[in-house]
């Protein structure tokens, strides 16, 4: 009778556990719904009201402004991610603030640098007086997306996804809010202006979310951010280089592109991107929730999480192939409903974007493991191995076969990443 008691208390144990990670799944997967969505949203209706240039353009300020800012992310806020279990708890708390004062400094730094930029260009008369608006719309895309994001870091940092949730909700309202304003007034959008209805949602969103942490910023002391700018660097060089090098690497047809294709042949690609973005959707949500739970396993299982990080990655690559076998079988139909009439013949390039993506996704585990084992300059290594790759195969092949061809470089570069990860932690086991 003991037995069949002891049975049925660990049957309700497992269930607890696992309805309570269903619930947390579901939030989280309902968080970047929304959060995606927006994006998503945004980047159809600008794939239909702006000309192939300006889609373009659009495109290349996003991808610079998403740079900027994964620099505070990597030096910033994945420190904090995965440094904070190690913290005592009653300082958790105060860490988030010193962290969010830190990360303050860095993006008012980040608004002078642009700033000092504008006035070279306009002193040296090298013709940025002539896209002054766009560097300022795209520094500040930078700036406002870095803060938000912060706070939704933070959110599931304390286990709060219900936080996250709401942030997001509020950014998809005030972007929402700003393109019908917008079309009431009847303002012809172009890249500049799109650059700016993002910043700004962005911006109010961050202020909201600013209100809501009620951080204690005023018991930061200047000594205690020095202590945890000193504790970041150690691990935190190797993260912004390492993300400098993954940016080169994954955005490598963005920087090559525009010299052999135009701002036209950028704004193919991002046209075909939006074919996979649905799937795209679930697997930052699935990050976030991971993350903070790999550091944990990496601190507390004797493989170092090695397991989970495997099972997360076959996970991930899953949901990339069902929908991808879904997306190339109703691809017409997903044409005309996502692109309309425009950017005809994306057949290749949507099919190179499935692959990619899978590939991306089985990544994504493993390299996540190695982030929250805090294994920064292995991180550099492999993705700089990655990047020449991408670089030198994008330029290749995006001459043999153009927008397509890019992404499938990239594809390959994926593979590339994949198999040294693999190489790296063979050899770590080894060793053990």
């Amino acid at each position: 009778m003991t037995d069949y008691k002891n049975k049925f208390a660990n049957m309700m144990s497992l269930f607890r556990k696992y309805s309570s990670l269903g619930k947390l799944l579901s939030i989280s997967l309902t968080n970047q719904f929304i959060a995606s969505g927006t994006n998503f949203a945004l980047g159809i209706y600008l794939v239909r009201v702006l000309t192939p240039q300006e889609f373009g353009m659009y495109g290349i300020g996003s991808a610079i402004s998403l740079f900027l800012s994964g620099i505070g992310n990597a030096l910033f806020l994945t420190q904090m991610v995965v440094r904070t279990p190690d913290k005592k708890q009653e300082d958790k708390i105060p860490y988030a603030a010193r962290m969010f004062v830190s990360l303050s400094m860095f993006s008012s730094l980040l608004l002078m640098v642009g700033l000092i930029l504008l006035i070279v260009g306009w002193r040296l008369d090298y013709g940025i007086g002539n896209y002054e608006s766009y560097v300022c719309a795209v520094v500040a895309a930078a700036v406002s997306y870095l803060t938000k994001d912060f706070f939704i870091r933070h959110a599931y940092n304390q286990r709060q996804e219900h936080i996250a949730l709401f942030i997001n909700t509020i950014l998809a309202i005030l972007m929402s809010v700003l393109l019908i304003l917008s079309h009431m007034f009847q303002v012809k959008i172009n890249a500049v202006i799109a650059l700016w209805i993002y910043s700004l949602s962005h911006a109010m969103t961050a202020v909201v979310a600013i209100i809501i942490a009620k951080l204690p910023v005023k018991r930061v002391s200047i000594n205690g951010i020095k202590k945890d700018l000193k504790e970041l660097l150690n691990g935190g060089a190797y993260s912004v280089l390492a993300h400098i090098i993954i940016t080169v690497r994954s955005q490598a047809h963005t920087i090559i592109l525009p010299f052999l294709l135009g701002a036209v042949g950028v704004a193919e690609v991002n046209a075909g991107r939006i074919m996979i973005s649905p799937v795209a959707m679930i697997l930052p949500a699935l990050t976030q929730l991971i993350l903070p739970r790999l550091s944990a396993a990496r601190a507390s299982k004797l493989d170092g999480g090695r397991n989970e990080g495997v099972r997360y990655s076959a996970m991930l690559a899953v949901c990339v192939a069902v929908y991808s076998i879904i997306i190339l079988i109703f691809y017409k139909q997903a044409h005309d409903i996502l692109l309309g009439d425009r950017y005809n013949n994306l057949n290749g390039v949507v099919m190179a974007w499935c692959i990619y993506s899978l590939f991306s996704a089985y990544k994504s585990g493993i390299e996540m493991l190695i982030i929250a084992s805090k294994k920064f300059k292995e991180q550099v290594v492999v993705n700089l191995i990655g990047m020449v790759v991408s670089i030198v195969l994008v330029y290749i092949m995006s001459k043999s076969y153009g927008a397509a061809g890019s992404i499938a470089a990239l594809g390959i570069s994926e593979v590339v990443v994949i198999l040294t990860m693999m190489s790296f932690r063979s050899s770590e086991i080894r060793t053990n």
